[in-house]
């Protein structure tokens, strides 16, 4: 492992020890997550990770609504995306490719939240397109 690439998994891990955590849900399904709203937060993402807790996930926090776009640079994880509305309702869902630098856009202009998860975890629960998320207080 190159001191370069060192240091970012250090920084990564560092990091993410002062990412906010919350529970929520999807249909009932639990789901911890951690949330970032930071630019640099967003912009890590789950980079570097080897691997991503069943029932876990990354749900990415804008201040406004807008088109947005995703990708897996520097991401070895197989991972599925959900495009939210400010109702935290799901208007999309992605299957992204590990290591891709290729943009995920969303087609609406009215994303507020991204929901990444492990590939297929949505299938498996029959979680669809209009779904909402419910945050526990």
């Amino acid at each position: 492992m190159t001191i370069r690439k060192l240091f970012l998994l250090l920084t990564t891990l560092f990091h993410s020890h002062f990412i906010d955590a919350i529970e929520a849900s999807l249909r009932g399904f639990v789901l911890d997550l951690e949330i970032v709203e930071s630019k640099e937060d967003r912009a890590r993402g789950l980079m570097y990770r080897s691997s991503l807790p069943t029932n876990s996930g990354m749900l990415f926090k804008w201040p406004e609504t807008s088109q947005k776009c995703m990708w897996m640079k520097n991401t070895s994880l197989d991972l599925s995306l959900a495009y939210l509305d400010e109702r935290l309702i799901i208007r999309e869902i992605h299957n992204l490719m590990p290591f891709s630098e290729e943009n995920v856009c969303s087609k609406s202009q009215n994303i507020r939240y991204a929901l990444e998860v492990n590939k297929g975890w949505f299938d498996e629960r029959e979680i669809k397109v209009f779904s909402k998320l419910s945050i526990s207080d």
